[in-house]
């Protein structure tokens, strides 16, 4: 007996073996390996020849039911043959594209969800199924509301939970039609939807189809009436006024909105593209296009990109992949795997523009389309770069929507911008897919994104091509520059999309400090080549003022050194392209392809959970305050970085932004919003689940209120549409970012009162590593609380003291005073340590505090009294100052517990949210349902980082670290000057392993890492030189200004950072 298939595709038929045939093999061009195909076959002529037919590499089982039983009994027949975790339902007339069922299982949160994608409805005339006609796409996010209204969701899009399915009964077999409607109404009150906005299947249209009506309207309204009559007691008045609101606001508006515009639109395109399509297509109706694919060391990325390249539609493909010297097999797979692929092998790497010009130099059509190995296209991408392109013979090139491949419903690039001094950028990164809808079919840009572009190989030829001086990086802002100085147009098609896995080439290989060293010095040639003589002074001029005030001395100097060099082909190009040169430079401000910016606007923060509307991981809290880092996991798309502004942090959004919260299911109750204006009276449209509001907002801000209801998992989606606002337009402030509003706070009032919550019972976490003698004190003062912990559970981290005996003997003979848990394990961390206490822990408030920090009296008292107050869980950290009567503070030890070298005190406010940064463990309290089985990290396998590790986490899951300053201990540490800045290189060290978890923490703010240093071994010099005598001054309290202490501490930081990378390198070394 083979492994359990992970999903089950149950296929019913009827007498239609030929499509059967198209059908299954569908399901046999599935990338995911492993699946179940269950064919029910309803009472119709056998069908054995064509499920034997089927791959071995298939898990296939036929259940004969005859005579037929209908739909739903044969549906019912398919769940209980399956044998997969997952069903998948499809129609013998429908098809699956290649990877359907990868895509959904990828993004199911857990086996206990409903995953669906988008469908799309293709008409065939006469039954003919060579050449359909796309009619329309079905499927958007999940709305409770909306499908009490319509099914919204493709019976061949959606994976279901096979065991849920079961539980429910299946399929109602009294239905006539709709049962899958009726099946996905009584699986919400179970399970949470999950919309993933992909194409994944075809629903073929062939003659009549009930889906347009035209095959049974009758029908249709009988199957209506039927599911009404069933779920009778959904429709409420309040429920009906619901429908009657999200029929007004959502779906009036969506179709009207998807339907009438792009038919005004094409109207008006198809009469102008008639006569140029006739000719274009009378040769051939796909033309033939040359894929060139440029890869190094890419094989994982042609995995996904080749099978998804040759599943496209509308053209005839020459697929050519040129090997930039790849060392990771690619070559030979490529030749077991695509003989169809031609091959360009390179001993060496010649970087981009060069390997594309050997590839297109190699392939055969006129038409070339440059696609980057980290990309996925859809089906359609190359026919909607064709189509403007075959019409428009001043249309240079054509480019692709690029989404995140890793971040799903995402924009990467709308095409390319470009800033007055020559900087290129991805147009609306980081904002919502969704924006789209607002955009025209065709939009011209200043050039176009080489991961996916499509040209004309004479054109490329007419302008040179890409530069050669160019290893990587600008190519494509260079050549789109030079095609519109001559005149042709250069457009991002809205139609073509790509999913774009940003930076997966390089991201590997190089950092962004060497990703910023090759644009700049190839922005520098593309100036001088491109620019009339006075925008081209008056650019240089400012760009070196802008080098000046960043301080960019070493990478200006590279830049200019290396545009010296080449500055004969510079000068020579120059004369070329100003030579074809149709279009001034002040047209291309005119028309919007330059922007006015000196360098790219700062692009939204792209949201820090991919799947950010997924509720898995999320606890249920009322409040998110976007500018605090307890929203970062319930952010969407569209968000800037957070500001500080008089009434404390917020953040602005894009013209379209998103968030989610999660609260008790099924609550009612009233959203707020307060929120400020970029401009006066701007407009601002609200939507949250089905219900909307209009209104405007002034920058001196309001409050905005929307009554709401939580779906029946709890989730409450925003989403924020505003007028947008360019700050620089109206003050001058040199802000180009297009702006949304500002936002504050995000809260739900839930109409039912909460309970108030019972004392907790606390446990007390203390780790323990060869600290007995103050380990005692720190015990005895727990005895003093006058809040009584329920239990104290210490871990002994491998002692070598005399901690091993001296606790089991203090604990019994203390047993009346304090009940003391005593649990010993080898040494192995304190992340580890403590999370052998929290699975000992049985109170509902766990409380971790250090071995050598002793609590005052009332400290348990405050930390109970913080959470007591607050209807949310949040994480409560405390005030740990010096043990001032044992110790000698000096004025190191001050800085470093109030400026966040240790601990950050003198940064915090007390009652207010504190960064993930300050989850202290030696004084921070967390309610027991948050914290998991084992809530510290293991890769952590000594101390530092792992308690910001958790609370960075705790904040993705919606937990905020709330300061409060009464509930104090004191540290007593003895700690002198020279073993802090041993610390400081220890933590540099260490910081890798929380990077590696986390990259993007790398430049968050909240985390503050230096920049690296260009050389590291100044840092271990300065380290190895400067803190003895530092230290002997700190010892005898001569003044040392803090300045001082901040650029030492940091350099041992960044020595301790070296250390790592030294050690990183050896280590193969080593191995070898």
């Amino acid at each position: 007996m083979g492994p359990t298939p992970a999903v089950s595709v149950i296929v019913r038929t009827k007498d239609r073996p030929a499509l059967l045939a198209e059908a299954l093999a569908s399901v046999a061009a599935q990338t995911l390996r492993g699946l179940e195909v269950v064919v029910v076959n309803d009472g119709g002529e056998s069908v054995r020849d064509v499920v034997d037919a089927l791959p071995p590499t298939l898990h296939r089982s036929l259940v004969d039911l005859q005579p037929g039983r209908g739909r739903s009994a044969a549906g019912n027949a398919g769940i209980a043959a399956a044998k997969g975790s997952f069903l998948l339902f499809l129609d013998d007339d429908d098809l699956l594209l290649p990877d359907a069922v990868e895509r959904l299982l990828a993004a199911a949160p857990s086996s206990e969800a409903v995953v669906y994608g988008e469908v799309e409805a293709v008409r065939y005339p006469d039954g003919e199924r060579s050449q359909g006609t796309p009619w329309r796409r079905f499927a958007v996010p999940f709305d409770a509301t909306g499908l009490l209204f319509e099914n919204f969701i493709p019976f061949n899009a959606a994976l279901l939970p096979t065991r849920v399915v079961r539980e429910l009964g299946g399929l109602d077999e009294s239905l006539e039609c709709f049962e899958d409607w009726d099946l996905f109404l009584r699986l919400s009150d179970r399970l949470p939807f999950v919309h993933v906005p992909v194409r994944v299947a075809e629903y073929r249209i062939l003659g009549t189809a009930f889906v347009d009506g035209r095959g049974g309207e009758k029908r249709q309204l009988r199957g209506r009436a039927a599911v009404a009559a069933k779920h009778a007691a959904r429709f409420s008045p309040e429920a009906l006024a619901r429908v009657t609101h999200w029929v007004k606001h959502n779906l009036v508006e969506r179709q009207l909105g998807q339907l009438l515009p792009p038919l005004e639109r094409r109207i008006a395109e198809l009469e102008a593209e008639r006569t140029a399509l006739s000719r274009a297509l009378a040769a051939s109706t796909a033309p033939t296009v040359s894929v060139v694919i440029v890869t190094l060391d890419g094989r994982h990325h042609l995995e996904r990109c080749l099978p998804a390249l040759f599943a496209t539609t509308g053209a005839c493909l020459e697929v050519v992949v040129v090997d930039n010297g790849s060392r990771d097999g690619t070559l030979e797979w490529l030749e077991a795997s695509w003989p169809q692929v031609k091959v360009i092998p390179l001993a060496n790497n010649l970087g981009f523009g060069e390997a594309n010009r050997r590839g297109i130099a190699a392939a055969r059509s006129e038409w070339i389309a440059l696609l980057n190995n980290d990309t996925e296209v859809e089906p359609g991408w190359l026919e909607a770069l064709l189509r403007p392109m075959l019409t428009d013979p001043s249309i240079a090139a054509a480019c692709s929507v690029l989404e995140l491949m890793h971040h799903p419903g995402v924009l990467n690039a709308h095409g390319g911008g470009m800033s007055w001094l020559g900087y290129g950028f991805d147009r609306a990164f980081g904002r919502p897919l969704s924006m789209l809808a607002d955009e025209p079919l065709l939009h011209d840009v200043i050039f176009p994104t080489a991961a996916a572009m499509l040209m004309r190989r004479s054109d490329f030829d007419a302008v040179g091509g890409f530069d050669r001086a160019f290893l990587m990086y600008h190519e494509d802002v260079d050549l789109g520059w030079r095609w519109t100085l001559a005149g042709r147009r250069v457009v991002v098609a809205r139609d073509s999309r790509v999913r774009h896995a940003f930076g997966g080439t390089t991201a590997t290989r190089h950092g962004e400090a060497w990703r910023a060293r090759m644009g700049m010095r190839h922005n520098l040639r593309s100036l001088v080549k491109c620019f009339g003589v006075g925008m081209l002074f008056r650019a240089l001029w400012n760009l070196a003022k802008l080098w000046w005030r960043r301080r960019a001395f070493r990478e200006a100097a590279t830049a200019v050194a290396w545009n010296l060099v080449h500055l004969p082909g510079t000068l020579a190009a120059r004369w070329r392209v100003q030579r074809r040169r149709l279009m001034p430079d002040g047209e291309l401000f005119a028309r919007g392809l330059i922007s006015g910016a000196p360098i790219p606007p700062l692009p939204p923060e792209l949201p820090r959970r991919p799947a950010w509307d997924d509720l898995t991981g999320l606890v249920e809290s009322s409040t998110l305050l976007p500018g605090h880092t307890s929203a970062l996991g319930r952010l969407g798309p569209g968000w800037y970085p957070r500001e500080n502004g008089e009434t404390g942090w917020f953040r602005r959004t894009s013209p379209r932004a998103a968030a989610v919260l999660r609260v008790r299911p099924r609550a009612t109750g009233r959203l707020t919003l307060r929120l400020r204006g970029a401009a006066p009276n701007q407009a601002v449209e609200i939507f949250c689940n089905g219900r909307t509001l209009e209104t405007e907002v002034s920058p001196g801000g309001r409050d905005v209120r929307l009554p709401v209801a939580a779906d029946a998992h709890g989730a409450l989606r925003v989403e924020l549409r505003s007028v947008a606002v360019v700050p620089h337009e109206r003050s001058r402030n040199w802000d180009f970012r297009e702006l949304g509003v500002a936002v504050e706070a995000i809260a739900f009032r839930d109409d039912t009162a909460a309970e108030p919550r019972p004392a907790a019972r606390v446990s007390v976490v203390i780790p323990t590593f060869n600290r007995w003698e103050i380990l005692q004190e720190t015990l005895a003062a727990l005895a003093r609380q006058t809040y009584p912990p329920a239990e104290v559970i210490v871990v002994d981290d491998g002692s070598t003291d005399r901690t091993g005996d001296g606790l089991p003997r203090w604990a019994e003979a203390h047993r009346n005073e304090l009940p003391v848990t005593a649990l010993r394990q080898a040494n192995a961390g304190p992340g580890r340590a403590r999370n052998l206490g929290v699975a000992h822990a049985t109170g509902e408030l766990v409380v971790f505090i250090g071995d050598d920090t002793i609590p005052e009296p009332d400290f348990l008292a405050e930390h109970v009294g913080a959470h007591r107050g607050r209807s949310d869980p949040a994480a409560v950290v405390g005030f740990t100052d010096w043990d001032r009567d044992r110790m000698r503070v000096t004025p190191l030890l001050e800085l470093v517990n109030s400026e966040g070298h240790q601990f950050g005190y003198g940064l915090l406010t007390d009652g207010e949210e504190a960064p993930y940064t300050c989850f202290y463990t030696s004084n921070i309290s967390v309610p027991r349902e948050v914290l998991g089985p084992e809530p510290f990290h293991s890769a952590f396998a000594e101390v530092n980082w792992e308690d910001t590790e958790l609370g960075y986490r705790l904040n993705l899951a919606g937990v905020p670290v709330i300061y409060r300053v009464t509930a104090r201990t004191r540290h007593c540490h003895r700690l002198d000057a020279r073993a802090f800045v041993r610390r400081q290189r220890r933590v540099g060290r260490q910081v890798d392993t929380l990077l590696r978890l986390h990259p993007t923490l790398a430049n968050d703010p909240a985390m503050g890492l230096p920049s690296p240093p260009p050389w590291s071994w100044l840092a271990r010099c300065v380290v190895s030189a400067v803190a003895p005598p530092l230290a002997l001054a700190d010892r005898l309290g001569v003044p040392v200004p803090r300045r001082v202490w901040r650029r030492v501490l940091r350099a041992a930081f960044q020595a301790g950072r070296a250390d790592a990378e030294t050690a990183q390198h050896r280590a193969p070394e080593a191995a070898g």
